[in-house]
């Protein structure tokens, strides 16, 4: 009984070491909870962030998309725009042939005044005045065709800065689909996180369930060491009861013997002799 006494003593010993362990075990787990539970909502904030990126991406993708739209439609009235000004243009060339034909009929008028005599007085007149008019024609058709060379150089220039515009726009465009790209890539790298950071938690809870039911049973298994020891000691204290209440009787039994011993003794000495 001592040593099963002291067997019991050393599983009591062992029980409390492991209770201890088990215990620390769930407080550093607690603490990795703990740790598991910021980040996840710092993942989640991450996950919020990125779907507000996305959006706002995305808004400017529609903005970017509706100023290429726009753009486009510059670009049609642009050459619609240089169409009419072809337009222009030939009709300056038409007008300008016109004022030399002008010229030209005024000349001969002139001449055929000229030979007319005092008859084509008149007519010599009319002949100037008709030059006159073509060689200011002329000179305005000059200036005409000055602007509409200017014109036509600006309008070079501004078809060459529009498809400069609309390659900007493009790269840009190709730059908020990558963009978006990135974020949605993200963003499914964050759900991953998420998710696994919720798989961390629920298994962080089920092995705090399972040391809880350890150190449940564990001290269970204490209480019931502790009663067996106890029972252990009433147990000893009753056998070394039994063992003193043996050794006193086995001093009676010698007591008793001795006293028989005596009394046969004495009986003798009354044998009745015949």
């Amino acid at each position: 009984t001592q040593l099963v006494s002291k067997d019991t003593g050393k599983l009591n010993s062992v029980i409390d070491i492991s209770m201890s362990s088990f215990e620390a075990i769930t407080k550093k787990v607690q603490n990795i909870k703990d740790q598991s539970t910021d980040m996840y909502l710092k993942a989640e904030n991450v996950k919020q962030i990125n779907n507000i990126n996305i959006s706002t991406v995305t808004s400017l993708k529609y903005i970017n998309k509706e100023s290429s739209d726009k753009l486009n439609g510059v670009n049609i009235s642009f050459k619609e725009l240089y169409t009419d000004f072809m337009g222009i243009k030939n009709i300056v060339n038409v007008v300008n042939n016109i004022s030399k034909r002008t010229h030209i009929l005024s000349l001969n008028a002139s001449i055929e005044a000229a030979s007319a005599g005092k008859y084509g007085a008149g007519f010599s007149v009319v002949a100037r005045e008709i030059r006159n008019l073509s060689e200011g024609i002329v000179e305005q058709m000059f200036k005409i065709q000055d602007i509409v060379n200017s014109v036509n150089n600006n309008m070079s220039k501004t078809e060459i800065s529009l498809g400069e515009v609309n390659r900007v726009f493009n790269e840009q465009d190709n730059a908020i689909n990558d963009t978006i790209g990135s974020y949605q890539k993200a963003l499914c790298s964050t759900d991953d996180i998420v998710s696994s950071i919720g798989n961390i938690d629920l298994s962080i809870d089920a092995l705090n369930n399972e040391n809880s039911s350890v150190i449940k049973t564990l001290k269970e298994v204490n209480i019931i060491c502790a009663e067996f020891t106890n029972s252990v000691g009433k147990i000893s204290s009753v056998i070394e009861n039994q063992y003193v209440e043996t050794k006193n009787m086995d001093s009676l039994v010698k007591q008793l013997e001795n006293l028989t011993n005596e009394l046969r003794k004495n009986m003798n000495k009354f044998r009745i002799h015949q």
